[in-house]
């Protein structure tokens, strides 16, 4: 992991809690959005640029939810809403849609992310 962790990225379409952006990485399978903090960057800065990298939007209304420690290092969960289209994407992600549970997608890409305390932090469920 980069030098500030990671961040997950739970971007709800607008308006809504119901539906919320998957992706399909080549290698790994479904996942949320997100990726490693960059040095001299904010778990948000983070979060920001790696939805608009991953999936060719906009993240509008970013907030932290919630932070975390993981196996894998300091995890932040940032949530959003899905914002214009900025981009086509990045090449590893094969398709991104939204989904109302990740039970519609598999295999996820991460199954021991701590995805009990994401639907705490927002008062949701989205397994």
């Amino acid at each position: 992991m980069g030098v500030g962790g990671f961040a997950i990225v739970v971007c709800f379409a607008s308006g809504e809690r119901e539906r919320f952006v998957v992706a399909r990485h080549e290698e790994r399978g479904w996942e949320l959005p997100g990726g490693t903090v960059e040095a001299g960057e904010s778990a948000l800065e983070a979060a920001s640029r790696e939805f608009r990298e991953e999936i060719g939007h906009a993240l509008e209304e970013p907030g932290v939810v919630l932070e975390t420690t993981t196996p894998e290092g300091l995890c932040t969960v940032v949530r959003g809403v899905l914002g214009a289209k900025v981009g086509v994407g990045e090449a590893a992600i094969e398709e991104w849609r939204l989904v109302t549970s990740l039970s519609r997608v598999e295999p996820l890409a991460w199954p021991e992310d701590p995805y009990r305390e994401i639907e705490e932090a927002l008062g949701t469920r989205i397994r």
